[in-house]
């Protein structure tokens, strides 16, 4: 578990420090005199969203349900999901550190339609049982859930925060 919580800390500083970059190079573009730094911060909307998880070359695939993702709303000139990659992170550590199936490959699906992205999850099902001959295990809420990953930052900031204290 403790090496869930350093992966995650890591991509979201990785994630913090680009989008920081990002934000200065527009803000150098619009006007040099803003003195207002990015934030990030959550957006209104939801997305739905559900992930699959193989390893190459084995014999089971794991697969969510459909989660509801508060305040993350999907880009909109381009229509893709900000903080995939620690969405997808979550369920790799998952897959890796709960269930104990090294080397997965995990992708992610979206959409702000949950009926839509219900037909999506029949297709993917549909395609590994019946193509691949893999073993599908549909991994249930109340296993394993995506969370907001700046919630997961905040969980970190006051657990860091509570070991700092114990160590003083």
């Amino acid at each position: 578990m403790n090496l869930t919580k350093y992966i995650g800390l890591i991509l979201l500083t990785a994630i913090t420090v680009g989008v920081w970059n990002t934000a200065e190079a527009k803000k150098d573009k619009k006007d040099s005199s803003a003195s207002v730094p990015f934030i990030m911060e959550k957006t209104p909307g939801k997305v739905y969203v559900f992930g699959v998880s193989q390893r190459l070359g084995g014999e089971e695939v794991f697969i969510t349900e459909i989660n509801e993702i508060d305040s993350l709303a999907l880009q909109k000139k381009t229509k893709f999901l900000p903080f995939r990659s620690a969405l997808s992170l979550q369920l790799q550590s998952y897959t890796e550190g709960v269930l104990e199936e090294p080397n997965q490959t995990v992708s992610i699906f979206f959409s702000a339609k949950k009926d839509k992205l219900k037909q999506t999850l029949s297709k993917v099902r549909k395609r590994y049982q019946a193509n691949s001959g893999k073993k599908v295990t549909t991994i249930i809420l109340d296993e394993f859930k995506f969370k907001h990953p700046l919630d997961m930052h905040a969980v970190k900031t006051e657990g860091q925060k509570t070991n700092n204290a114990i160590k003083e």
